[in-house]
């Protein structure tokens, strides 16, 4: 979606937001495709992010690029919950390295210094503050406990 309509609001004349109506609003839910394991998840979200950070240069509309970081961090964090749905995963070792690789990634660490994330649920506000710290074991910890409870609260 992103890759589509941020392109799209960078080249409006105009925007109209509606008042308390919700006309999409994208939820994750066990049956839907976002809960398949992606072996190259974050790979795929970061040219996402390089391609939009390219187009808000090329346009210079420097005032998107705020929230296109907010949502690497957002997609940051669904990368490590990416992890947790790897079928039959051999180690932890696994998971714990692409965990560290998202923490360590330096356009991650822009990102986590630059966006705002008070509006956030408690969740992410968790995982990204995590993130930010590089608290690669607590991050496992709270993915493994996040699975868990997805199993028993559908």
């Amino acid at each position: 979606d992103m890759a589509c309509s941020y392109p799209c609001l960078m080249d409006a004349k105009s925007v109209y937001i509606l008042n308390k109506e919700y006309l999409y609003h994208y939820r994750p839910v066990e049956t839907s495709m976002t809960r398949a394991y992606k072996p190259d998840f974050f790979e795929k979200s970061f040219i996402l992010y390089k391609e939009l950070e390219a187009q808000i240069i090329k346009r210079e509309m420097l005032s998107f690029m705020l929230q296109v970081k907010a949502n690497l961090c957002f997609l940051g964090v669904l990368a490590i919950e990416n992890e947790f749905d790897r079928p039959r995963p051999k180690n932890s070792r696994r998971r714990i390295d692409s965990i560290r690789k998202i923490a360590y990634n330096e356009e991650m660490a822009d990102a986590l210094r630059e966006a705002v994330f008070e509006k956030c649920r408690p969740k992410y506000r968790l995982y990204l503050k995590l993130l930010q710290w590089k608290r690669i074991y607590l991050l496992y910890l709270l993915s493994y406990l996040v699975k868990i409870i997805r199993k028993i609260r559908p």
